[in-house]
């Protein structure tokens, strides 16, 4: 007489069996949602530092007048500053622009400031957090130079922002040309 079906044995090696493979999966899938959470904070810095170099990219295009570097050392590393006026993007009109490093509790931090030229309260904000160096050149004589006051504006500038990125430092650079007043 023969029964048909599984014995006990064979029951419980597909139970082991499943077992693994769902183990795997469940590892698997908090391992990928890990890397997404990880990598979506990195990519997301990383768009707002691209985003802050953008934006200072279009206003020293627009500079009217004269530029004014600092440069600076916190804990051995380049925070430059820059002071100029250019047309704000948001407004516009003109407006006196500062960008600067400061240090809080042992990070870099780089701010703007803008007061606007028309009576206007000056308004100050943290554009990223945590840098690792902010670093401006302007094109003088052939040469870069990290120091410059002048009443005309130079013919480039070098603006070199350093981020920490998933435990390595990322680089963004941007060469300006200021355009303002120039046959284009």
């Amino acid at each position: 007489m023969s029964e048909k079906g599984f014995t006990f044995i064979e029951v419980l090696i597909a139970a082991l069996l499943t077992s693994v493979i769902l183990g795997a999966l469940y590892g698997t899938f908090f391992l990928a949602d890990r890397a997404r959470e990880e990598g979506g904070d990195s990519m997301l810095r990383l768009y707002e530092a691209q985003k802050v170099m953008d934006a200072m990219r279009r206003e020293l295009e627009a500079v009217k007048g004269g530029i004014e570097l600092r440069d600076k050392e916190y804990f051995g590393k380049q925070a430059s500053g820059i002071s100029f006026q250019s047309y704000s993007p948001k407004r516009g009109i003109l407006s006196k622009m500062d960008y600067s490093v400061k240090e809080d509790k042992g990070f870099l931090r780089l701010e703007k400031e803008e007061s606007f030229l028309h009576g206007q309260a000056a308004r100050s904000v943290v554009l990223l957090e945590e840098i690792d160096e902010f670093i401006v050149e302007v094109n003088s004589g052939g040469k870069w130079v990290k120091t410059y006051s002048a009443g005309a504006g130079p013919s480039s500038l070098r603006v070199t922002l350093k981020v920490p990125f998933k435990g390595r430092l990322f680089t963004l650079t941007e060469t300006v040309t200021p355009r303002i007043g120039k046959v284009l």
